[in-house]
């Protein structure tokens, strides 16, 4: 299956997430998706798991402006993913496709529009490859 977009956000971390809220808020008539690696949301704060890891810059200024952070101002991993879960619950539908495997980008200059194909399991998402 192809699936065009008119935008592709790469990565369901911090930026990602907030990304696709504010495009959906501000373009609601464009089709977007948000391409992820891993098995989950949370970029940096999923992958770094050493003991110990928590932000270097308080929250109140790292959170999001449409959901303020309430916590401590500096926080754990485990803080910020449960924050950034919130997120995606309070959004709920927002992001329903996120690529988790595999996945093919063609880009068709002559009508400004991408072309995205993939497979994942995160988040209910079912994109396929037509290869």
């Amino acid at each position: 299956m192809v699936e065009h977009v008119d935008v592709l956000i790469v990565g369901a971390g911090i930026s990602g997430i907030g990304a696709a809220h504010h495009l959906a808020q501000q373009c609601p008539d464009k089709r977007f998706v948000v391409l992820e690696t891993l098995e989950s949301y949370g970029g940096t704060w999923l992958t770094h798991t050493y003991p110990g890891i928590r932000s270097d810059s308080d929250l109140y200024t790292f959170g999001y402006r449409f959901k303020p952070w309430t916590g401590t101002p500096i926080a754990t991993a485990d803080e910020i993913r449960h924050y950034l879960g919130e997120v995606l619950e309070e959004l709920a539908g927002l992001l329903t496709r996120i690529a988790g495997e595999e996945v093919e980008v063609r880009i068709e200059t002559s009508s400004a529009t991408v072309p995205v194909a993939g497979r994942s399991e995160f988040m209910g998402a079912r994109l396929r490859p037509e290869i």
